[in-house]
């Protein structure tokens, strides 16, 4: 389940925006609606892509996506907004997307799915056996792979090594896609 919030001032907007969503197949999504940023952060959940309004009466959607950011570095964030003028700054946050009202439906489900596209490969998993046991590590979380002692030794972003099966060919294979690259005869690299 991707977790979505929208949080806009104008209810018209959250109404479309939820229903937009959802003409684009999207029901493995639950969407929360909020009217302004102390809502959202007061609901203590952990959102995977937000549709923040720039300008909301109690705070800056700029100032609310730096704060997100804090919580979850990979949230994807569109701003929707009337205002050209927050353009430079609200792209010192990193948004995904930056979509002017009124909202083009065309192109809202064109940058929704971009961002589906991006939120998947995000959150890819690897599923690896060791012991007769299986293992699920998210690729994005995967420093290295090295053949050590007749054995696939990964290491992840938080220090852990995990043991597998297998060979190098085979991860190598698997992992070419997610900028994984052979820089030894026996060792992988996440680029």
């Amino acid at each position: 389940m991707i977790n979505i919030a929208i949080c806009d001032d104008e209810q018209v907007y959250r109404d479309e925006i939820e229903s937009l969503i959802f003409e684009c197949n999207a029901d493995f999504c639950a969407v929360d609606k909020f009217c302004c940023g102390k809502d959202l952060f007061e609901s203590g959940k952990i959102y995977d892509l937000v549709f923040l309004d720039i300008e909301l009466p109690d705070n800056l959607g700029v100032d609310i996506a730096k704060n997100l950011k804090a919580i979850n570095k990979d949230i994807i964030i569109f701003f929707i907004t009337n205002y050209t003028q927050y353009i430079s700054e609200a792209f010192k946050s990193m948004p995904f997307q930056y979509l002017v009202k009124p909202i083009d439906s065309k192109l809202f489900k064109e940058e929704f799915n971009r961002a589906l596209k991006l939120y998947f490969s995000l959150n890819e998993s690897l599923h690896i056996t060791w012991n007769k046991q299986e293992i699920v590590l998210k690729i994005k979380e995967i420093v290295y792979i090295e053949h050590y002692s007749r054995k696939i030794k990964i290491k992840t972003i938080s220090g852990n090594i995990q043991y597998a099966s297998g060979n190098m060919a085979y991860f190598e294979d698997k992992l070419s896609p997610y900028y994984f690259v052979r820089i030894h005869n026996g060792f992988l690299l996440n680029l």
